[in-house]
């Protein structure tokens, strides 16, 4: 019961932690809605302004709560050829499924103004939210409860959690917040393994920021918005294929390939005759 209760505490503390910086820089953008020429600069600020307010605070946590300073997996900070190579394979894949589906590139008409406020977004989107999150789900609360369960417990965990956090974007129909938690929940596998298998959040976060990128500069969906120069419509409607409220992210064909990549880098890590388990016992 001690050992369920200091793990609950930990994940509790870093999710809260996380929420806290998230909402003051969400009450930072909006106290300067009466300004919206300068709005999309503020939309750029926030993120980094969260980066710094959040990396303070675990400067904190990790010394007085978690007692572990989680070096291994941050220092020297690497991006080796193999971590790019995650994340342009489930690209790949994304991008096969959705040609196979069927669509149409349209050419909307720009206002511009949406656009800058567009491009702010992504950056943080791209840039600060992973490094943030694969800190919190995977260097913190993966771990913390590896540590005491083992690893398959805290990839499963960590990733339910990183899946289920999601539902705080917006409000979401009843079948729509379920593909977003599955969905959810296997790209957090997906990260997960990646991450134990190279010991190394450098690993994981090159593939969410390159995934949210390359999702931000193409656009897909169901329908045209005037905020963006370039989109590809899919051709169908069904809930299931196009992800629902959410958007193409929660598709059935995102899904498959979240599926294909866990299976392949467990496929590598077999082969290089290892598992999860004797690669994370060796690294902690």
């Amino acid at each position: 019961m001690k050992r369920l209760i200091r793990t609950t505490a930990d994940i509790l503390t870093i999710l809260v932690f996380m929420v806290l910086c998230m909402m003051f820089s969400s009450v930072w953008i909006k106290s300067w809605n009466v300004n919206q020429i300068a709005l999309p600069l503020h939309y750029l600020i926030a993120p980094f302004i969260e980066l710094i307010l959040f990396f303070w605070g675990f400067r904190f946590l990790k010394k007085r709560v978690f007692h572990d300073q989680f070096t291994s997996v941050f220092f020297p900070p690497k991006f080796r050829l193999r971590y790019f190579g995650y994340a342009l394979g489930l690209m790949a894949l994304c991008g096969v499924g959705i040609l196979i589906i069927g669509g149409d590139l349209v050419y909307p008409k720009m206002d511009n103004y949406l656009f800058a406020q567009n491009i702010a977004t992504d950056v943080g989107a791209i840039l600060i939210a992973p490094l943030i999150e694969e800190t919190v789900f995977r260097v913190v609360i993966l771990t913390q409860v590896a540590k005491r369960y083992g690893i398959t417990t805290g990839i499963v965990i960590s990733s339910l959690l990183f899946g289920a956090i999601h539902l705080l974007n917006g409000e979401l129909n009843l079948s729509s917040a379920i593909q977003l938690v599955v969905s959810g929940t296997l790209m957090g596998v997906v990260l997960s393994v990646v991450y134990v298998k190279e010991n190394s959040v450098w690993a994981d976060y090159t593939v969410h920021a390159l995934y949210n990128g390359i999702s931000s500069i193409i656009a897909v969906g169901i329908s045209t918005t005037n905020d963006w120069p370039i989109q590809y419509i899919l051709n169908t409607h069904n809930q299931l294929i196009t992800g629902g409220e959410y958007g193409v992210d929660c598709s059935l064909v995102n899904i498959i390939a979240y599926v294909v990549v866990i299976v392949a880098v467990l496929v590598i890590v077999k082969r290089n005759g290892d598992t999860l388990t004797k690669i994370w016992q060796i690294n902690h």
